[in-house]
């Protein structure tokens, strides 16, 4: 199904049979299509149950797109290349933050048009706490659901998060928001000298500290300025404490040309840029 995470993929299949665990019922489809033993001989069988190639498949429907956006390593490789067994086989069942999350509303509509409802993987992302197409906060269930059931709604289960679009900081978080669901489409690997390179110039046109020396303020004392705590620590769970006009690598080094996780790359643009569009025109393709 369209973007349909790989975790809930799994399920579906596992669901359509009479094994007694998700793991017997890949190992089925494994011998089912008489694959070798290799690495991702899993992701291989998914692939083929979705009739598509591993690498289609990888970019498709794991979080690797998103995982790897930007890369100190093998800049400009394909996300799920046959050359790279070891990162799809570390990678291509892996979250970005711990739970299985969905839209109740996309959940409704799925339901309508398909007769059933499917885990995405837009709703997996880490920061993105509520659905950009119905801006409706997302609902957490237990990781093991991706597995065990189809995402549908309890009274029980609050939101993920309740987040007022009226508040200063929702500009901010929004454009954070179609970044990151903007890496799912990407299919190689951006270096981060060439992630860093456009935001180096608007930092500084801003007078935030693009070299590590003394500044009146840092990206970070940006970021904190900005945006609640909260929500920062889900990112950054070190960021509270940061002390002020100090540098705080994990965000910092996305405009000091350092190493940087692809969510802070995000959420640096978003900090930076007026739009998500002019950030992602600015990215490397």
């Amino acid at each position: 199904m369209p973007d349909e995470f790989v975790l809930g993929y799994w399920g579906r299949i596992h669901a359509l049979n009479l094994y007694s665990s998700p793991n017997q019922t890949l190992e089925a489809l494994i011998e089912n299509f008489a694959l070798p033993p290799t690495r991702i001989q899993r992701v291989e069988a998914l692939a083929l149950a979705a009739q598509t190639s591993t690498q289609r498949f990888v970019q498709k429907h794991t979080l690797i797109p998103a995982l790897a956006a930007i890369s100190q390593h093998f800049e400009g490789a394909p996300h799920g290349a046959a050359s790279s067994p070891a990162t799809i086989k570390k990678s291509w069942r892996r979250l970005q933050q711990p739970g299985a999350y969905f839209c109740p509303e996309c959940s409704a509509a799925q339901k309508s048009q398909w007769g059933f409802s499917y885990w995405m993987r837009r709703h997996q992302l880490l920061g993105v706490d509520w659905c950009l197409h119905h801006g409706t906060p997302l609902i957490a269930s237990d990781e093991h659901a991706f597995v065990r059931e189809t995402p549908h709604f309890h009274e029980s289960q609050p939101p993920s998060q309740r987040i007022e679009q009226g508040q200063s900081y929702w500009p901010i978080l929004e454009r954070y928001s179609q970044i990151m669901t903007a890496y799912l489409n990407t299919t190689r690997r951006i270096g981060v000298y060439d992630a860093s390179k456009p935001l180096r110039p608007i930092a500084a046109a801003r007078n935030i500290n693009i070299r590590g020396e003394c500044a009146p303020q840092y990206l970070s004392d940006v970021a904190m300025a900005q945006l609640p705590g909260w929500w920062l620590e889900k990112l950054f769970p070190s960021i509270a404490h940061k002390q002020a006009n100090t540098p705080f690598p994990p965000l910092d080094n996305t405009v000091l040309s350092g190493f940087a996780m692809p969510h802070a790359y995000a959420l640096a643009m978003a900090l930076l840029y007026e739009s998500s569009e002019e950030a992602l025109a600015g990215m490397p393709h």
